[in-house]
């Protein structure tokens, strides 16, 4: 893991980035800690966990819409002059709108092309904004949604934002979602059934609605 420590001397903040590598897996995460080291309160209004930045580039912009029996809809636009941004308000990330987003260049199928993904690892609110400036600059910023976000910080405090598991892909959007996939299974799932074959689940809520006892 990277530490890189930023001080802001008039104010008493602190901040700390947090690098980390997973080489087999081609993944980097990053996540940010915010600690007040001066003597008056402060509100933290706007925190990312990451920001990917071009000095140029022709992009799409890949992500995932969707509602109840219709989750995890692809959106593709292309990322003209301005900026797009998407997100949740609602408490949760849910299935109206995935925390992951993906910077592919023109072109990108799942077998060619380059593409960069962002994935945060929270599901609560969020906010993801892709920008290209006047000078042809992108820029791709993922974390916390500012709508509904005022954090005090008191003296000696420490906030710490959710990390990003970021990946990159010259081969195609299926490699990306490869490297995603045993990222997740191999450091995110916990459970004993990780790496073996689950057992049958029999979800029978619909069918009794709730009408049974647990004999």
């Amino acid at each position: 893991t990277l530490i890189i420590i930023l001080r802001d001397a008039i104010n008493g903040m602190k901040v700390t980035l947090f690098y980390g590598v997973f080489a087999e897996e081609d993944i980097i995460t990053k996540s940010v800690s915010i600690e007040n080291t001066g003597e008056a309160e402060f509100i933290i209004c706007k925190a990312a966990s990451a920001a990917l930045d071009f000095l140029g580039g022709d992009f799409d912009l890949i992500h995932f819409q969707g509602r109840h029996a219709m989750e995890r809809n692809l959106e593709r636009t292309p990322l003209g002059h301005g900026t797009i941004a998407f997100g949740s308000r609602r408490g949760t990330s849910s299935h109206q709108y995935n925390p992951a987003v993906i910077l592919a260049e023109k072109g990108t199928t799942e077998a060619a092309g380059s593409c960069y993904g962002m994935l945060f690892v929270y599901s609560g609110n969020f906010s993801c904004e892709a920008e290209k400036d006047q000078f042809d600059q992108t820029r791709l910023l993922l974390g916390l949604n500012e709508e509904l976000f005022s954090y005090p910080l008191a003296s000696g405090e420490t906030f710490t934002v959710p990390e990003v598991i970021l990946s990159y892909s010259a081969e195609g959007l299926s490699v990306l979602s490869q490297q995603y996939h045993n990222c997740i299974r191999n450091h995110v799932c916990r459970s004993k059934y990780v790496h073996m074959q689950r057992p049958v689940l029999i979800n029978s809520w619909e069918a009794a609605y709730f009408d049974f006892t647990g004999d």
